[in-house]
C-alpha cells in the first residue's frame, strides 16, 4: 500500500532514483515503502494507467459486494469532516478551477499555482493569525461538510485567480452570498448605501476627510453620464439620469 507523503519527498524520491540509487536504498534512507517509491519514479503516463487500473478494480468490487461502496463512502465522508480531510478538499477544489480557467482561457488563471504543503502552511498561518473563524465575520468555521459555517476557500477579488495574497477563508454561507463579487463591487455598494442613506455625511466625507477611504469613496463615487432626459409619466414624474434616479415633479 502506497503511502502519503509530501510533494517535497515525492521530488526528492525522483532525484535519488535519477542519480542511480536503487529503490531500496531510497526506502532505507527516507523510511518509506516500496511501493510508494516505485510509484513517485514513474512519468505521468504510468501513473495514469495505473489509477485506471485502480478505479476498475474498484468498480469490480463493488459490483461484487455493494456494502463495500457503502463502507468506504462512509469512511470517505468521515474523512473529509476532519480539519485534514476538509484542507485537502479545498486545495483539491482550487486546482480543479484554475484547471478550467485555463481551458476557458480565462486571465484568472494561474500558471504556477502553489504546492500543497505551502497551501497547508498558509491555513496554518491564517488559522493562527485570526483562529478558525470565517474572515468577514469573524465567527468560528466548522471542517464538516455542507454546514452554513462549512470552512470554504475565498478569493478575496473575484475577479483574480489564487494567488497567496488573494486567498482567506470564510464560512460557506457567506462565500456563497459574496459570490462574483469583486472587491471594487464592494465600495461601489458602499458609495452609493451612504450616498443614498447619509448624503451629508457622505458629501462631507469625499470633500474634507483626508485618508485612503475617503480617497476609495471619489473613486468609486462614479456620476452616471447619460445626460438628463426628461420623461413625462401619467403621475408628472420626471427622471434625471444624470442624477441617478427620480428628482422631483412638474
Amino acid at each position: 500500500m502506497r503511502q502519503r507523503i509530501s510533494e517535497q519527498v515525492s521530488k526528492q524520491i525522483k532525484e535519488l532514483y535519477d542519480t542511480g540509487m536503487r529503490l531500496c536504498d531510497i526506502c532505507r534512507k527516507l523510511d518509506i515503502n516500496v511501493n510508494t517509491a516505485r510509484y513517485h519514479v514513474w512519468d505521468e503516463e504510468k501513473k495514469q494507467e495505473y489509477a485506471k487500473k485502480r478505479r476498475e478494480e474498484k468498480i469490480k468490487l463493488y459490483k461484487k459486494d455493494p456494502s463495500v461502496r457503502e463502507r468506504n463512502n462512509k469512511k470517505e465522508a468521515e474523512r473529509r469532516d476532519t480539519r485534514q480531510g476538509r484542507i485537502l478538499a479545498l486545495y483539491h477544489t482550487m486546482g480543479k478551477r484554475n484547471r478550467k480557467w485555463l481551458k476557458a482561457k480565462d486571465p484568472r488563471f494561474i500558471p504556477n499555482l502553489m504546492p500543497r504543503d505551502a497551501f497547508f502552511k498558509m491555513v496554518e498561518d491564517y488559522e493562527k493569525k485570526y483562529g478558525a473563524v470565517c474572515f468577514y465575520e469573524r465567527t468560528p468555521y466548522t471542517y464538516k461538510a455542507k454546514e452554513p459555517n462549512t470552512m470554504s476557500i475565498e478569493r478575496f477579488d473575484s475577479g483574480l485567480g489564487y494567488t497567496k495574497s488573494n486567498i482567506v477563508f470564510s464560512g460557506w454561507d457567506f462565500n456563497n452570498r459574496k459570490n462574483n463579487f469583486t472587491t471594487a463591487d464592494c465600495f461601489i455598494v458602499v458609495a452609493r448605501y451612504l450616498e443614498t442613506n447619509y448624503p451629508k455625511d457622505f458629501n462631507f466625507l469625499l470633500e474634507f476627510q483626508p485618508g485612503l477611504f475617503s480617497l476609495l469613496m471619489k473613486k468609486f463615487n462614479k456620476k452616471n453620464t447619460i445626460g438628463a432626459p426628461r420623461i413625462k409619466t401619467k403621475k408628472g414624474i420626471r427622471m434625471s439620469f444624470s442624477q441617478g434616479g427620480f428628482v422631483g415633479g412638474y
